[in-house]
């Protein structure tokens, strides 16, 4: 800043350096520089967050279609490996090898009813038939695996008098000796006894 002096009056001016302006300047443009980078790390972040948030839904929905796949494959496997356990510890599957019937019965039949093989209780899901020729068993579609509908002729059975658990029944030994043993209650083992004279 400069003064001078001219017939007593005084006049003051300002005089602003260069390097003020560039001091000031600079300050100005390293504050644009300042907030442009912000922003643009705002924008990276907010766009990182973005992809991550995309990266973990296609995880994610990889996972679901992973587990239904699994789910498709297994539980069907498992329905098919107990069926295949049970017709062997029943005794269905060697009744099977000799007394399997492919063609439509043709007789009298009961559904949704309860029986007993060996260890393996049937519980609401055989068919049982009879007419003068044989005794005829099935179990309902969905656990017909492995259990192929059978069609025993009365001379390879023996009827006797077995008490269940709780009620009274009949068992009915199939197939030659040692023999596959059946348990009916004796409700139904009346009806079939009728039904087959």
């Amino acid at each position: 800043m400069e003064r001078n002096r001219r017939g007593g009056n005084r006049n003051i001016s300002f005089n602003y350096s260069k390097r003020g302006i560039l001091n000031y300047a600079g300050e100005i443009s390293l504050g644009n520089y300042l907030t442009s980078s912000t922003a643009g790390s705002d924008a990276g972040a907010d766009g990182d967050t973005i992809g991550c948030m995309t990266s973990e839904n296609e995880a994610s929905k990889i996972g679901i279609v992973i587990a239904v796949g699994f789910a498709l494959v297994f539980f069907p496997a498992l329905w098919m490996f107990v069926g295949l356990i049970l017709s062997r510890i029943s005794g269905w599957h060697g009744l099977a090898a000799k007394y399997r019937m492919d063609a439509k019965f043709a007789g009298p039949t009961w559904t949704w009813q309860t029986g007993h093989m060996r260890l393996v209780g049937f519980r609401n899901t055989l068919t049982v038939g009879t007419n003068r020729q044989g005794l005829y068993l099935a179990v309902l579609f969905p656990f017909r695996f492995q259990h192929p509908p059978l069609f025993v002729p009365w001379s390879d059975i023996t009827v006797t008098p077995k008490r269940g658990l709780f009620i009274p029944g009949m068992q009915f030994l199939m197939g030659p000796a040692p023999g596959v043993p059946l348990w009916l209650s004796a409700g139904l083992a009346e009806k079939v006894r009728q039904a087959s004279v």
